[in-house]
């Protein structure tokens, strides 16, 4: 598929103001990328500097998608991201991208059995792994008990200077 993957300050920047969205501070991230040509656009999250949660633009399945491995809610996270969705469609494509009438949705993973983090300090090698299971088509088998292999995994990528 072809995937786009923001920075980890994107979202950061998209919700930095007091309303909580601003297209503005984010609008010239895509002067060389066709969002709409994506199957899906990967959004990882920082939360107050405590805690990653991984969202995805699902382009071909056409829903927004939400993985936190503590199971916590997405605080309008989904939400900006529509809004985002709709405003680069008509900053970049002059059109009015309308979600409802073409059956965008919502998904939680959480609520369909993507995997949880039983210790306070893996979040980071979830999104990770769940953003690469995403980015492949492959299955959210991430067990607990694994999460040391993932780590190892993980370093080796970044040390060899590629993600596999």
């Amino acid at each position: 598929p072809k995937v786009h993957v923001f920075s980890t300050h994107f979202y950061t920047k998209l919700a930095e103001c007091a309303g909580g969205y601003n297209h503005k501070n984010v609008s010239r991230w895509t002067r060389k990328v066709d969002l709409f040509a994506m199957d899906l656009i990967i959004v990882p999250i920082n939360q107050g500097n405590t805690h990653w949660v991984l969202a995805a633009i699902n382009v071909r399945e056409r829903r927004f998608e939400y993985y936190d491995s503590m199971g916590g809610d997405d605080d309008g996270r989904l939400k900006n991201l529509r809004m985002y969705l709709v405003d680069e469609c008509a900053h970049k494509k002059h059109e009015r991208l309308d979600l409802e009438a073409t059956g965008w949705a919502d998904y939680y993973g959480a609520n369909h059995g993507a995997p949880r983090q039983t210790d306070g300090f893996s979040c980071g090698v979830y999104v990770a792994i769940t953003a690469e299971c995403l980015r492949r088509g492959a299955a959210l088998d991430l067990e607990n008990r694994r999460m040391q292999y993932f780590r190892e995994k993980l370093t080796a990528e970044l040390l060899r200077g590629a993600l596999l």
